[in-house]
Formats: C-alpha cells, sequence, structure tokens
C-alpha cells in the first residue's frame, strides 16, 4: 500500500516558525507521497520566502521518487508574485526575478556569484564596487529615495551582506528578496547563500578557534572578523582588501531600530537592541 504523508504548512511563517518547519520536515519517514497543504497559511516575511523556497526544493530533490503535490495555495498571492512557488518547482505564480519589483518590495532575486566576479574583473574593479551599484539602487526603489541618511544606510548594509556571501561563501549563487513598510520606516530584507557556512569559512583563519555553528555566528560579528578570512585575491592596493567591519556595523545598525538575524549550520541568531536570541536550526 502507498504511503502518503499531508504536511500542514504554518498559518505564520517568520523566522522561528519557519526554522522550526524546515527541521520537522527533514524529521519525516520516507513516504510515497507528500501533500502541502497550505489552508492555513498567510503571514510571512522575506527570511520564510527565500529561505522555506530553498528549503523544500532541497527536500523534494532528496526524495526525488516520491510524489509532491501542494494544494489550497490559490489565496497566497503574495508568495506566488515574489516568485515563492517557481522556486521550489510548483508552476503557480512568477519565477524568481520575473515580478517587476516595485516601491515597497523586491520579489525573489538570483545573483550568479561568478557572474559578479567576471563583471568585476572586466571593470578591472573589487566586486565591492558592482555590489555598492546594485544595493544603492535596490535601496533607492525600496525606499522611493526620499531619505538620503536611510538610503545610504541600507545601501551600505546589502552591499556588506552581498560581499560576505561573494567573497567568503564559495556559494555559486545568492538569492534575496526584501519587503518595504513605509508606515513604520521599515525595511525587511533577506539573503540566502548555499555555500559551505560561516563556522567553515571563518576556519580558515588559523588564528580564530571556532568550536561551533553558533560560535562562528557570533565571531563573524565581531569588529575586523570578515577582513581576516582570505578570499579571493585582489589588487594589494585596493582599499576592500582592508575591510572587515561590515557584518559587525550591519548588525549593528540594524538592531538599533529593527532586529539582525544570522543562520548558518545549525544554529541562528537574532539581535534586538540588547536582546541576543539564539535558535537552533537553519
Amino acid at each position: 500500500m502507498a504511503s502518503e504523508k499531508i504536511i500542514l504548512v504554518p498559518k505564520n511563517l517568520l523566522l522561528a516558525q519557519s526554522l522550526e518547519f524546515i527541521a520537522y520536515l527533514n524529521s519525516l519517514e520516507p513516504a510515497d507521497s507528500y501533500h502541502f497543504d497550505f489552508t492555513r497559511s498567510n503571514l510571512i516575511d522575506p527570511f520564510s520566502l527565500i529561505y522555506l523556497s530553498r528549503e523544500i526544493q532541497a527536500f523534494r530533490s532528496k526524495r526525488g521518487e516520491s510524489d509532491f503535490i501542494a494544494k489550497n495555495f490559490g489565496h497566497l498571492t503574495y508568495h506566488s508574485h515574489m516568485g515563492f512557488f517557481k522556486a521550489f518547482g510548483l508552476d503557480f505564480g512568477k519565477n524568481p526575478g520575473a515580478a517587476s519589483g516595485s516601491l515597497a518590495y523586491i520579489p525573489i532575486t538570483i545573483y550568479n556569484c561568478e557572474d559578479i566576479r567576471r563583471e568585476a574583473s572586466a571593470k578591472g574593479v573589487n566586486p565591492g564596487e558592482i555590489l555598492t551599484t546594485q544595493s544603492k539602487q535596490l535601496a533607492l526603489i525600496l525606499t522611493q529615495g526620499k531619505q538620503s541618511d536611510y538610503v545610504q544606510a541600507l545601501s551600505f548594509s546589502m552591499r556588506e551582506i552581498f560581499r560576505n556571501a561573494v567573497e567568503h561563501s564559495e556559494s555559486q549563487q545568492i538569492g534575496f528578496c526584501a519587503q518595504y513598510l513605509p508606515s513604520q520606516s521599515l525595511v525587511k530584507f533577506a539573503i540566502l547563500d548555499t555555500g559551505i557556512g560561516i563556522a567553515k569559512s571563518l576556519s580558515r583563519n588559523k588564528d580564530l578557534q571556532i568550536k561551533n555553528d553558533l560560535d562562528g555566528l557570533y565571531t563573524s560579528l565581531k569588529p575586523g572578523i570578515s577582513g581576516k578570512v582570505p578570499s579571493i585575491e585582489y589588487r594589494h592596493d585596493d582599499h576592500w582588501q582592508n575591510s572587515g567591519f561590515g557584518l559587525f556595523m550591519t548588525s549593528e545598525l540594524a538592531k538599533r531600530k529593527g532586529s539582525f538575524s544570522i543562520a548558518s549550520g545549525d544554529h541562528s541568531l537574532t539581535l534586538v537592541r540588547d536582546k541576543k536570541i539564539e535558535l537552533p536550526g537553519s
């Protein structure tokens, strides 16, 4: 007799719920078919859009002999417009990057890391220069360009997170999406890579003793750390080589007015003002 597993997708999918849901998904016993029921689903944030789409796609790949069925998802128009369903293989809504974006959001978008490095090489600049331009454009789209200080802080934060992924993760691609809430002057921005992980990346520096994934997260947010990790070689006189405060500054900026979350391996860490929230799973 064929075995069938009904998977009830949670109503609200924010960071904690998404980590818990994927942990549950990966714990499931083998089955002939998996039925994803989105009846209750409603709220989702940019992190969950890109994280869940990637993890569901990975789950499908690992269990390629099983059938996968999704149902009761027609009401999730925001998810579909942002490219969520197409990102994990369901033929519903727009492809990642297909939506044009608006003054309030940037849909799931994929950057090819090698393309960025190739463009930088052709122009004789560091990839950080390419990412600076792209980050400014994204920040202007999201904030409508009305608050110059806000745009500057946002574009800096985006660029530094992009840089860390491109220069240190060894991931072939990075994906991201964002949402702007003008009533709160709040931007929610999420980026995902599928590289070697923060702990392993930091461990390439023999002066750093990284005990585990959680220790890697805390270490990555210390000032000057990313600049100490070997990455792709550029000109010796390149001012980008002396940077290393990107994640530190980004996390400090974000936690003062909102929050900053980072996840790798088997842990995640969220900073909100003076609070530190540790959660298992990524």
